[in-house]
C-alpha cells in the first residue's frame, strides 16, 4: 500500500448450510422367539419383548403361543428388554428385564424352555 491511498477490500458472508441428518445406526438382523411349547403346560403363554434404549422403548415385538420365532431388524447397541407373559384375560405380567447388545446379523433373543 501507498501512503494517503485507500484500499478497498470486499467481503461476502455466506451463513454455513445446514448439515446433513445423521444417518440412523447400522442395523441387525435377528430373531425373537417364544419357547414356552417346550414349557409346562402352566407356563405356555403369548410373549411379549419390549427393546428399550435409554430410558425410551425403542422395539416391541410379540409373539403368540405357537409361533416360535420372528425375524426382526434392531438397530445396533445396548437394550434393557423387558419380557411380558400373557395367558388368558386382557393383562399382560411382567416377568424380568435383561441387558441386552445387538452387535451383529444373526442375535436371537428368546423366553421359553429349551
Amino acid at each position: 500500500m501507498k501512503e494517503y491511498q485507500q484500499t478497498i477490500l470486499k467481503l461476502t458472508y455466506k451463513a454455513a448450510t445446514t448439515a446433513a441428518p445423521v444417518a440412523a445406526g447400522r442395523k441387525y438382523i435377528g430373531t425373537v422367539a417364544n419357547e414356552t411349547t417346550a414349557c409346562a403346560a402352566a407356563d405356555q403363554a403369548n410373549v411379549s419383548f419390549d427393546f428399550m434404549k435409554d430410558g425410551n422403548k425403542a422395539y416391541t415385538f410379540t409373539l403368540n403361543f405357537g409361533d416360535a420365532k420372528k425375524t426382526v431388524e434392531v438397530e445396533a447397541g445396548a437394550y434393557e428388554v423387558r419380557i411380558f407373559l400373557h395367558q388368558s384375560g386382557d393383562e399382560w405380567t411382567f416377568k424380568q428385564t435383561v441387558p441386552f447388545t445387538v452387535d451383529k446379523d444373526g442375535w436371537e433373543y428368546y423366553w421359553g424352555c429349551r
